[in-house]
């Protein structure tokens, strides 16, 4: 008889163990599962972050137009609001005249239209668009001979240059500097004409 409750004491011995490194093996699968979970999602919110930062850099037709259309309506109605002021200058250049004309609010410059004509006829323009702390914006141009409006600006702290459809062109580095460059000494040498304004040009 004691031999027979030895026997069942060592039945119920082993079938402790094996119970416990059964619960054992079962909890270190599922703690291996969260860790492979959690990568995953870091690894999905690390895309996403990418995406986020390429979106940025170049963004899309819709986030591209829907900006562009917001910021020129509210250009438009400054434009013509009846308490917008004109200043104007006209000068020669050969056979071509020019027309500069700055739209203002008392200090706040709206806009500046620089065309250029001949025999009547528009040969082109360039416009220079400003937020309410006179920070010029956006420049936009068009010439006769393409008959495409271009337009450069600082949308999202970053510069982009595109064409009337909202089709960005791409360009390097060396391109980019080149047009802030040339944008800036074209709106220096017209704010020559309107000394009573001061405004400023943070592109990069």
């Amino acid at each position: 008889m004691k031999k027979f409750n030895q026997f069942i004491w060592i039945i119920c011995l082993v079938f402790i163990v094996s119970c416990n490194s059964g619960t054992k093996k079962s909890n270190s699968n599922q703690a291996d599962k969260p860790v492979k979970v959690e990568t995953e999602v870091n690894k999905s919110h690390l895309i996403s972050r990418n995406d986020s930062l390429i979106s940025k850099r170049k963004p899309t037709y819709q986030q591209l137009y829907s900006e562009s259309e917001q910021r020129f309506e509210i250009i438009g109605n400054l434009k013509h609001n009846p308490s917008t002021g004109k200043k104007i200058y006209n000068y020669n250049l050969g056979r071509d005249s020019i027309k500069i004309t700055l739209y203002h609010l008392n200090e706040r410059i709206v806009t500046i239209e620089k065309r250029i004509y001949n025999n009547n006829n528009e040969l082109g323009f360039r416009i220079f668009d400003f937020n309410e702390k006179n920070d010029c914006f956006s420049s936009s141009q068009w010439n006769s001979s393409e008959k495409m409006t271009y337009t450069n600006a600082m949308y999202w702290d970053t510069f982009i240059s595109f064409d009337v459809h909202c089709n960005i062109i791409d360009m390097d580095f060396s391109e980019k500097k080149q047009i802030i460059q040339s944008t800036r000494a074209s709106l220096d040498s017209i704010m020559q004409h309107f000394p009573e304004f001061r405004y400023s040009f943070n592109w990069e």
